[in-house]
Formats: C-alpha cells, structure tokens, sequence
C-alpha cells in the first residue's frame, strides 16, 4: 500500500479548494445571467386577486410594475431600485436596494432559480416571507 508523504495533502487541499471556488463563481455568472428579465409574481397568498405585478431585472436596475388582472397593457411603474446578485458560502443571495418598500431592501435568499422560475426569500417579524415568479421575457 502506498502512502502518501505529508507535503502531498497540502496540494490536494489547495486544488480541492481552488475547483471549490472556481464552480462558486460559474455559480454566481449563471444566477446573473438567468435573473435578467421580466418576472411575473404569483400569487400564492392572494392578498390583492384584482391586482398582478412584475419585476423587470435589467443592468443591476429593478423595476416593478403593477397591472389591473386581465390588463397587462396598462402597467405603471410602481417601484423601483437596484439589485445585485451575490454569493455567501454556498448560498445566492439577490440584494435589494433603494425600494420604496423599506422590507424589501434587503438580502433575499434565492431558494430557487431557473430558466422558468424564481423563488425568494426573507426573514421578518413572525416567520418567513417568500415572492415567487415565472418568468415572462429574457434570458
């Protein structure tokens, strides 16, 4: 049985670590890269049924848009702000920033992403408060 001289695990570490953040980053790129778009909010607590909603992710800018249901042609820009995709350990993260709802301004845990839906997640007062979205447009 072969073993292994105590110089050799110091580059094993250091190679396992570099691939570790090398995928991190690829990670990071591809969450960048499949936020961009238009995203319909779905809704799952139907606390406003007359009344849908959209955010559009473009160029690190978010704009949200409010529509009467059934009417998405007569959208008004209710809010908007800037966004950044970021990365803590192994988790996603979308920071919001510079919203008029203050809550929102904040790191949201990306529990879900791709090509065809996006879940989010904060912690507030009394629990967790998920948006989830399908995609209507982009990337």
């Amino acid at each position: 049985m072969q073993s292994f001289s105590p110089s050799v695990f110091p580059r094993i570490i250091l190679l396992s670590a570099l691939i570790l953040l090398l995928f991190s980053g690829c990670k990071k790129q591809e969450y960048e890269d499949r936020i961009v778009g238009v995203w319909e909010v779905v809704n799952v607590a139907d606390i406003d049924p007359g009344q849908g909603e959209v955010w559009e992710f473009f160029d690190n800018n978010i704009d949200v848009f409010r529509y009467p249901i059934g009417d998405y042609e007569n959208r008004y820009l209710y809010d908007n702000g800037k966004y950044v995709v970021e990365r803590k350990g192994l988790t996603m993260y979308l920071k919001l920033a510079n919203l008029k709802n203050s809550t929102f301004n904040t790191s949201w845990d990306i529990f879900k992403l791709d090509r065809d839906n996006l879940i989010i997640s904060i912690e507030v007062p009394g629990g967790i408060f998920y948006k989830e979205f399908v995609k209507k447009s982009g990337n």
